[in-house]
Order: C-alpha cells, then sequence, then structure tokens
C-alpha cells in the first residue's frame, strides 16, 4: 500500500488523529476519579487538587451549556490551552499511576450492567460523560492541536466528532464501563452522606453533575426526534391532502 505523497494529507491525518487520542484524555479523568472513590482512598495532594479542580470546572461548564442550549463562549489562549493540557494530562498520569502503587484492584460486583436503574444511568453517564468530551475537545484540544501543526485555527470535520464518539464507545466498552460501578453507586440514594471528605464530594459532584447533563441532552435528543417525525407526517399528510384536491377537482382548481 503506497502512503499519500501530499504533505497537507499526511498533516490533516496527524491532526485528526492527535485530536482524538488527546480528547479521549477526559473520558480516563472518570477512571481516576471512580478509583478514588473506593478503597484505599489515595491521599490529597497538590496534583489531585488541581485534578478535582479542572474536572469539577469542566463539568459544570458542560452543565451549564446543556441547559442554557448555547455553547460555552470561552476562547482561551494558545499558550493557556497549553498549560491547562499539560497539567491535566499530568494529573491523570500521576493519579492513576498513585492508584496502582497503592494497590487498587477493581471493586466487584460494582459494573454499569446491574438493574434497570443502574443501566439508565449508566447511559445518561455515557451521554454526559461524551458531552463533557466534545467541550473539552473544542475549548481546549483542538486549539492546542491547530496551534502546533498550522499556527491557526482550523475548520472543524464532523467526521471528527463521530470518530472521538466512536473512540469513546470502545474505550467504554474496553475500561470504562467496568470500573464506573462505583461513580454510578455514589449517585445514588445516600451517596452524599457517604462521601469521604472533600474528595468524596467531588466525586458525587462529578457524578451527579455528569448524569443530569446526560439527563438533558438526552431529552433534547428525544425531543429533536419526535419533532422530526411530526414534521415528517406533516409533510405526507399535506402532500396526501393536494393529491386527493387534484385528484377531485382538477389541477386547474386550488383546494382552500
Amino acid at each position: 500500500m503506497e502512503l499519500p505523497k501530499d504533505p497537507s494529507v499526511i498533516k490533516r491525518s496527524f491532526h485528526t488523529a492527535s485530536l482524538i487520542v488527546l480528547s479521549l484524555l477526559h473520558p480516563l479523568s472518570f477512571l481516576l476519579i471512580s478509583r478514588q472513590n473506593s478503597p484505599p482512598h489515595p491521599s490529597s495532594t497538590p496534583i489531585s487538587v488541581c485534578f478535582h479542580i479542572l474536572i469539577s470546572s469542566l463539568s459544570l461548564s458542560s452543565l451549564y451549556s446543556s441547559i442554557s442550549g448555547h455553547p460555552l463562549r470561552l476562547k482561551l489562549p494558545a499558550a493557556v490551552a497549553w498549560a491547562i493540557l499539560c497539567l491535566y494530562q499530568a494529573c491523570i498520569t500521576f493519579g492513576i499511576e498513585t492508584t496502582i502503587r497503592e494497590g487498587f484492584k477493581p471493586p466487584k460486583n460494582t459494573t454499569c450492567t446491574g438493574d434497570h436503574e443502574t443501566r439508565l444511568k449508566s447511559a445518561l453517564l455515557f451521554i454526559g460523560i461524551y458531552d463533557q468530551t466534545i467541550l473539552w475537545r473544542r475549548k481546549f484540544v483542538k486549539p492546542v492541536v491547530d496551534d502546533a501543526l498550522y499556527g491557526k485555527e482550523s475548520e472543524e470535520w464532523g467526521a471528527e466528532r463521530l470518530m472521538t464518539g466512536a473512540g469513546l464507545g470502545v474505550l467504554w466498552v474496553w475500561l470504562l464501563q467496568g470500573e464506573l460501578g462505583t461513580l454510578v453507586l455514589a449517585t445514588g440514594e445516600g451517596g452524599l452522606r457517604r462521601a469521604a471528605g472533600c474528595s468524596g464530594f467531588v466525586v458525587w459532584m462529578v457524578g451527579f453533575v455528569t448524569l443530569m447533563a446526560g439527563f438533558v441532552r438526552a431529552v433534547e435528543m428525544i425531543v429533536w426526534v419526535v419533532s422530526v417525525a411530526l414534521q415528517f407526517m406533516g409533510g405526507r399528510r399535506e402532500e396526501e391532502e393536494e393529491g386527493l384536491c387534484t385528484a377531485i377537482y382538477g389541477s386547474s382548481s386550488p383546494c382552500v
């Protein structure tokens, strides 16, 4: 198979791959925050504090955007986006290494495939994580990748969003679904009372906010599907009435 010789094609391919890989950094943060809610609870460090601030801000911004119906109007300078991306990556990398070093093992019987309520929550959690991932990609990842490869803002492709969603789906089935059970349980009845300290509260808040954002997006999708179906049915009904009038009165007589 011959590789493409056009430098623009190679650069665009690398641009798309970089966007997808760096965008999936945010879903991995839920792996870390779910592990922080499982024993043994890691001690608070400056890295964990920075991580909690970043993921809380991103979750609340996503909820605000979904409720208001308007995209977040935040355009950061490339240097700030670079700093936040590097800090976020460092927090997740060192955080996951810390949980492994402290002997973390995924708890049993806490997967997202339990009863109907748990499955519904896991579906809403997936939608909420996807919404946050798109926000993370648009506001932080894309400015960094554009600045590194083009030196300016590039056009956004719809196919890149679809590939990001597909990558999130693979990551969910392969890794996240089996470990986010504790995060689903944390958002259940009495989850806030069971929260241990500031870290436990952040875990509960992030999980609850993500579920709420997923619920809002799911309702919006249902309303959109219903409206499209009604418009389609209304259009067909008008066509049938017009055809009936034409058959009865002829093409020269308009139907009133």
